[in-house]
């Protein structure tokens, strides 16, 4: 908490004046300026007022890892951790949506090295909501319901920062073709040329409780308009904590680094002269890495609490970058909405393939076939993708923390046996019949029309039950389970509820 030194009340970071804002008397500061009241105390530059595209490389070579104390709110229910104001109300958890007060603990956690400041309001938080939701025509209406807005909550997530750099010379695999005469002809070449690469600034969050396809989604961030760390920029706010290594994300970065340098390499004037393999150029480059830096990004954050068909509760989360505004979410399909839409589509492409097409009812037969293969191929690509959502292993961060439990890839194995026996009991009648039913059509070809249209309505009703459990697998997708983190969470509210 930081004392406004006029009226003794609480200093808070505007992020529409970015500066420390008193609602009581109107006193602003600078966040450097002021006096560290907190129990996280840091030294800081009190000159300090601009950005530094070089922080990072300076943060990277500080020699010592400091730490810093902070109040921790944890849920009861699912192990959900979030760093916040002792003076705030802490009665909501996001990530599983008790409606119960938070424990509260003091500890100490890695001091982050540099912070980028919010610089979206809630109010563009909720223009990129609403733009976001005028594309997802079948969006469940609850989801569009504008006090969903006041759900939304700015949270600082962890993330890691990378630095790559690499000046030498690399040798790589080219190859020229011609043709002389009547034959073709390969010349292989070792190329060899002198580079100098940096790149700077390539993140992935820190923080199990995030999940990665939401934190790349809204990526990326402009990590050199960041700021020396201080608490006075998390004044109002609230912050995950970090709780996965920069190792987990390493490599991924150092691939993507190493693909963008290959391509440049591969447009120079003297490579333009071979075909030049890319993994080759690739692996040649394999640059250094410098120390990762542990910085605080903003994230408009909300949580929306749904249930399903069999009165399951789950969750969904939708995220806004605080710097750019880009957003992100976990967006169900309403199958009413979905199926009203497909028969207004289906009637005029009934009309148009009926004027420039025969539609006989064997080839409906066989259609209806072909599309129940579909669907079970469908269904079971579908299986081993919740499998791995329900168990966490389609996030990086969250998978290198469950694999220390030795049992965890048995458990997943065993999950996606289990999706893929439940869709074959759910699916199996529905799948036979129309194979079954076009079979017997092509094997005895009956004389009269009513065996064909019978047979073309029953399969098309099997194949309209596969094609809504397709629909209710994919919103399954696009929620999540109630987590139960060990010692980690998100943030601090989620009394919004309703049904999909």
């Amino acid at each position: 908490m930081y004392e406004c030194p006029n009226c003794g009340q609480n200093l808070k970071f505007d992020i529409a004046r970015q500066q420390m804002h008193c609602d009581y008397c109107d006193t602003v500061m600078d966040p450097y300026a002021i006096t560290e009241k907190h129990s996280a105390r840091e030294v800081v530059d009190p000159a300090y007022t601009g950005t530094n595209a070089a922080l990072i490389d300076e943060a990277a070579n500080a020699k010592p890892i400091e730490t810093m104390q902070v109040h921790i709110y944890t849920c009861p229910q699912c192990g959900g951790e979030i760093v916040g104001d002792v003076n705030e109300a802490m009665v909501f958890c996001s990530f599983c949506g008790a409606s119960t007060p938070l424990n509260e603990r003091m500890t100490s956690i890695r001091r982050p090295e540099v912070i980028i400041p919010f610089k979206k309001t809630k109010e563009d938080c909720a223009r990129e909501y609403k733009k976001l939701l005028t594309k997802a025509m079948f969006a469940p209406k609850e989801l569009k319901d504008p006090k969903n807005i006041s759900g939304f909550r700015a949270i600082y997530m962890p993330y890691w920062v990378y630095d790559f750099t690499r000046n030498a010379a690399i040798t790589y695999s080219g190859k020229h073709c011609y043709h002389r005469g009547n034959y073709d002809y390969t010349d292989h070449y070792k190329v060899t040329t002198n580079i100098s690469m940096q790149y700077n600034g390539v993140n992935y969050d820190a923080s199990s409780s995030f999940s990665d396809n939401l934190s790349q989604a809204i990526s990326p961030y402009e990590a050199k308009e960041a700021k020396p760390f201080t608490t006075a920029f998390m004044s109002g706010f609230y912050a995950d904590t970090m709780d996965v290594e920069p190792s987990v994300y390493e490599k991924e970065a150092k691939d993507i680094v190493c693909d963008h340098a290959a391509d440049a390499i591969m447009q120079q004037q003297r490579s333009s002269k071979y075909t030049v393999e890319k993994e080759s150029v690739k692996k040649a480059l394999d640059p250094k890495t410098n120390k990762s830096v542990l910085a605080m990004f903003p994230v408009w954050f909300m949580s929306y609490k749904t249930t399903d068909k069999k009165g399951k509760e789950r969750v969904l989360y939708s995220v806004i970058n605080g710097q750019t505004g880009k957003a992100a979410a976990d967006i169900p399909v309403d199958i009413r909405k979905y199926v009203i839409g497909s028969l207004i589509l289906a009637i005029p492409l009934f009309i148009v393939f009926n004027m420039f097409l025969q539609l006989r009812p064997m080839f409906l037969s066989i259609a209806a076939a072909v599309i129940s293969i579909i669907c079970m191929i469908s269904l079971y690509a579908q299986s081993s993708q919740i499998a791995a959502k329900e168990m966490g292993s389609d996030d990086a961060g969250l998978s290198s923390i469950n694999k220390r439990n030795k049992e965890y890839k048995q458990a997943l194995k065993t999950r996606e046996k289990w999706e893929a026996k439940s869709i074959w009991k759910a699916n199996a009648a529905f799948f036979f019949v129309p194979i079954i039913l076009c079979a017997l059509l092509i094997l005895f070809k009956p004389v009269h029309d009513a065996y064909y249209y019978v047979t073309v309505i029953i399969s098309g009703v099997c194949d309209c039950f596969m094609l809504t459990d397709i629909m209710r697998r994919y919103n399954k997708l696009a929620t999540r389970p109630l987590p139960q983190f060990k010692k980690k969470g998100g943030d601090d509210s989620a009394n919004i509820t309703g049904n999909i």
